[in-house]
């Protein structure tokens, strides 16, 4: 039988991350006109294996998933802190560092028999490819987490949600927020980036479309030079964030059982001074 190249072996990959990403990669593309010229057959045999490493991968991602998230709901706990996203991050490390372990156990439960690569590599490649969708997954998931708790702090400040998850242009906007005091009270309308760190795409949701807008994080790497040109865009930060001297100083930043509608309109006034 004559011995699988390399450029097989890797097209799998490719055709893979292709199918996941439903995107047209170059490189795939040239690999398999490569191989196609030089093997009859073989994209046949690429596309299966490329097809069952898909499937596995979500199917493990699903599983953890699962796990991951009744494992976090032990942690009871709706606050918006640095502690409790350490907490976080640690059980979901140990999820992950258990990878290998969880595709060995699938794969020895499952009888599959790959047409290119070798059930060793077939092995090697579904730990990387679980790895990174189990990583991008955590993202989505602690962007979420954010959210929720900043939410949830928000309502315990006073403030009324009205809208979550809109956009507006180019501006991710993921609460929106009112209040509205006594019928005299002009109503203040807020609204809210919850990243994980600061520099996941903040710059992008820079607006000017409310009285204030809050770009809320752990308070890692906070941008002040850059927020300063934008006097009605506040950082907020967990009530135990570590923040230097210069951030603590800065009217910019600002810990989140602050945010009150009483404080927000004090900033507001400050702004037309």
């Amino acid at each position: 039988m004559r011995p699988v190249s390399v450029d097989a072996k890797l097209a799998v990959y490719e055709k893979y991350k292709e199918d996941l990403l439903s995107s047209n990669h170059t490189a795939s593309v040239d690999i398999r006109k490569k191989l196609e010229e030089n093997h009859k057959n073989i994209l046949e045999k690429i596309d299966s294996d490329a097809d069952l490493l898909r499937k596995l991968t979500i199917d493990i991602r699903r599983h953890l998933n699962v796990r991951v998230i009744q494992d976090l709901k032990k942690i009871k706990s709706p606050r918006f802190s640095s502690r409790k996203d350490a907490a976080d991050t640690t059980r979901v490390y140990k999820w992950r560092i258990k990878i290998p372990e969880i595709v060995q156990i699938r794969l020895e439960k499952t009888s599959v028999n790959p047409n290119v690569l070798t059930k060793k590599e077939l092995q090697d490649l579904l730990q990387i490819a679980v790895l990174e969708s189990f990583n991008q997954s955590g993202k989505t998931r602690a962007g979420k987490a954010t959210e929720i708790r900043v939410r949830h702090e928000l309502t315990e400040n006073g403030w009324n949600i009205v809208k979550r998850n809109l956009r507006r242009g180019r501006i991710d906007v993921d609460i929106m927020a009112k209040y509205k005091g006594t019928d005299s009270e002009e109503e203040i309308k807020i609204g809210v980036s919850c990243k994980r760190t600061a520099r996941e795409r903040w710059r992008q949701n820079i607006t000017d479309q409310f009285d204030v807008f809050l770009h809320a994080s752990l308070g890692s790497d906070l941008p002040l030079e850059t927020i300063k040109d934008y006097p009605n865009n506040i950082h907020i930060v967990p009530d135990d964030a570590k923040l230097t001297e210069e951030e603590e100083k800065s009217n910019q930043v600002q810990r989140i059982s602050w945010v009150t509608p009483a404080n927000i309109k004090k900033f507001i006034a400050q702004l037309s001074i």
